[in-house]
């Protein structure tokens, strides 16, 4: 079966309050808006992944923890259940590169449950999400705050990203930000 990545930018965060460190902003009210709308949608397409990995900069963690309230108890693209089991914080995830997000889907291929993971999504920041659609796809894609990217991958193995970004194995199936909702 195929591999599914979802690529996501957070929800809109908040620059009310000055000095705060960028790590520690918040969700503004649009924000707060979007995120649960863009779970509901991808509930709607039953398009829920398997596993979320995420940045712990507090506007990713919000963003996930509003997606999560709609994924909850729903079948994910591998046939399991989407629970709080399903979510990974990541701190090397705050502010990535391009480069760290496909080190993390090679590094899927050594898990034991390699082959049942069909599908993930990467919750992070630009500039490095635009980039990575970019490298993955060979096409450049605008990603406004709480826009999700859907990506097929044309292998069963995690481990082939690396190689089937050079040889164009990723396609880019569907594009939705919440503007265009």
């Amino acid at each position: 079966m195929p591999k599914s990545v979802f690529i996501m930018r957070h929800a809109k965060s908040s620059w009310a309050q000055s000095g705060i460190p960028d790590h520690d902003r918040p969700l503004n009210k649009r924000g707060i808006a979007d995120a649960p709308a863009m779970g509901r949608m991808l509930v709607e397409h039953k398009l829920v992944p398997q596993k979320l990995y995420h940045s712990s900069a507090k506007r990713t963690v919000l963003t996930a923890e509003l997606l999560c309230k709609q994924f909850a108890g729903e079948a994910t693209i591998g046939g399991d259940i989407f629970d709080r089991n399903s979510i990974e914080s990541m701190e090397e995830l705050y502010l990535a590169p391009w480069t760290t997000y496909v080190e993390l889907m090679m590094h899927l291929a050594e898990g034991e449950s390699s082959e049942q993971l069909n599908s993930i999504m990467l919750l992070g920041h630009n500039p490095g999400l635009e980039t990575l659609i970019e490298k993955l796809t060979g096409r450049y894609q605008t990603m406004p705050t709480a826009t999700v990217v859907w990506i097929e991958m044309a292998s069963d193995d995690w481990g082939d990203s690396e190689n089937l970004m050079v040889s164009g194995g990723f396609r880019l199936m569907d594009i939705w930000r919440p503007k265009e909702l």
